[in-house]
């Protein structure tokens, strides 16, 4: 079944927004909601094939088409004789402030005296209202909002990205959406919209859609625009200075009345760049000359660049490096050839700073040479004024070839039970230098006897990769006293074989059993002792 609000025969409803409304359905048990002034008579028909009822709270049921009963209240209508549609007119019957409440039901639970106990078609509620408010601004019901910003002769976005939070790149165009509605949902399509800034420029347009040119017309720091049939407005704002860090706060009234104040910023021209050396690689891969999707040498150099007074910057396309020495002559970040994607799948070769990642991601990239050992390098990015900036001297190294020699380490020589042992593979080239960051330990067969050792959290397997020439596994100690054997090999590495040992688990303090099982024997021979002596003295009394 359905419930419908709306027009019933010669019934209209007296709304709040003037006039009889277009008919409004509702079905599957849901909810509908309007503003009803005291004086309304909404008319309500249900649809079924089966049993109905209409069911009133607030109100009362003024007439009836198609009920075979009425309750004595006035308050719930029922149809049980299968008709297709029943309708009724209901009053409210509360002052400005309350609610009327209309529901129906239908099927074979409905009956004379149980009309709730079919299924709900829907259920309409009612505000009353002591006055309509038409065309009057509602702020609850209106937006006003900063949009993301955009760039000199570019249109304003339809599609409503709002973005409040975040500092906008140096350059950019600030948006601001106004949208004014009254509160019943309304359009306000009246009166005079204006736009006051404390710095920068505006320009208010008045239209339901935005101009590419519009964007090149904020010249003042004060313009209005009268209300148009969209009821909608966009407001351009300039940065104040141009290439500078700055805020404007915009105030926006209609009619004198305030609706709405935004506080919009801008970052300034990049001014410096820097690496973060905790989030980039010192160990590079001679011949890694072209990106791989996947490949766990991507994005291995990690930036900041700020403008002078210390935001970092939204950019839009990458630093590049210079002033390379050593093994890293010839070397150079990837030409972003895929942005697609994410950082920790490493599918793309660029992640470009934005003011609110507060960082920028890119891909070393060194031709095949006999260069290796030590390099240095520096980032540079050109800004918008044509100035170019360099961080300060970053130095690297770079192998070639793959593992060629390595070793396995313990971080103690002795473990108590329970302790978590470390275990760290080292791993060099063919030069004695550490293998690059991203390296996989392809070839790896680690044995650790799982006696005495178990492996904690995950396992190092052959698509581990290494991070400063190291790679880590951790073990938990067992209960047992022992020494437990181990067997490290990378066979990839064939002038090295593999690299054996053992770990050895003791007692509290190092104390192993046998350790205690002496201690107790000596303990019970000094005890025999005192007892043979205290016997002899006995003997002489």
């Amino acid at each position: 079944g359905s419930i419908t609000f709306g027009q019933s025969g010669n019934y209209a409803v007296a709304a709040v927004d003037g006039g009889a409304q277009a008919y409004k359905t509702l079905t599957a048990g849901a909810t509908g909601t309007g503003t009803i002034l005291p004086t309304a008579e909404v008319g309500v028909m249900i649809r079924s094939a089966a049993k109905s009822s209409i069911i009133v709270s607030g109100g009362v049921i003024s007439s009836a088409v198609g009920s075979d009963s009425i309750s004595a209240g006035l308050t719930s209508v029922i149809e049980t004789g299968g008709s297709t549609s029943m309708s009724v007119v209901v009053k409210p019957t509360g002052a400005a402030g309350s609610t009327l409440t209309i529901s129906s039901y239908t099927g074979a639970g409905v009956s004379s005296t149980t009309a709730t106990s079919g299924v709900l078609a829907g259920i309409w509620t009612f505000t009353v209202a002591a006055a309509s408010v038409a065309g009057t601004v509602s702020l609850a019901d209106s937006t006003v909002t900063q949009q993301a910003g955009i760039d000199k002769g570019v249109a304003a976005s339809t599609v409503l990205t709002y973005d409040t939070g975040s500092r906008m790149a140096n350059g950019k165009v600030g948006i601001i959406y106004v949208n004014l509605k009254d509160a019943y949902g309304s359009l306000v399509t009246s009166g005079t919209v204006t736009a006051q800034t404390t710095a920068g420029t505006v320009n208010v347009v008045a239209s339901g859609s935005a101009a590419a040119g519009d964007s090149y017309a904020a010249t003042t720091a004060f313009d209005s625009e009268a209300n148009t049939s969209s009821g909608a407005f966009w407001v351009y704002v300039n940065q104040p200075a141009a290439n500078t860090a700055g805020t404007a706060t915009v105030t926006l009234t209609r009619n004198g009345a305030v609706i709405g104040t935004k506080t919009l910023n801008w970052a300034g021209d990049a001014a410096t760049i820097a690496l973060i050396p905790a989030s980039s690689s010192a160990n590079f891969a001679n011949g890694y000359a072209a990106y791989s999707s996947g490949d766990a040498k991507n994005l291995n150099v990690a930036y900041v660049v700020k403008d002078a007074a210390g935001n970092a910057v939204t950019l839009t396309t990458q630093p590049t490096l210079s002033d390379a020495t050593g093994a890293l002559l010839g070397a150079s970040l990837s030409a972003a050839t895929d942005t697609t994607g994410t950082a920790a799948a490493g599918d793309i070769d660029t992640l470009y700073q934005t003011s609110s990642n507060g960082f920028g991601l890119a891909t070393m990239l060194v031709p095949s040479s006999t260069l290796s050992g030590a390099g240095s390098y520096t980032l540079s990015f050109v800004n918008a004024a044509g100035a170019t900036i360099k961080s300060s001297v970053n130095n690297a190294t770079v192998s070639r070839g793959g593992i060629n020699s390595f070793e396995a380490s313990w971080d103690k020589a002795t473990y108590a039970p329970g302790d978590i042992a470390t275990m760290t593979l080292t791993a060099k080239d063919a030069f004695g230098n550490l293998i690059a960051d991203g390296t996989a330990a392809t070839g790896l067969d680690l044995i650790v006897s799982t006696s005495g050792l178990t492996s904690v959290g995950s396992a190092l397997t052959t698509t581990s990769t290494f991070s400063a020439g190291k790679i880590t596994q951790k073990y938990a100690a067992g209960n047992t006293d022992g020494s437990y054997a181990f067997s490290v090999d990378i066979t990839t590495a064939t002038p090295q074989s593999a690299a054996v040992g053992a770990v050895k688990i003791a007692g509290v303090a190092g104390t192993s059993n046998a350790d205690v099982l002496k201690a107790i024997v000596s303990l019970i021979a000094s005890i025999n002792k005192q007892i043979a002596a205290l016997q002899k003295a006995l003997l002489r009394r």
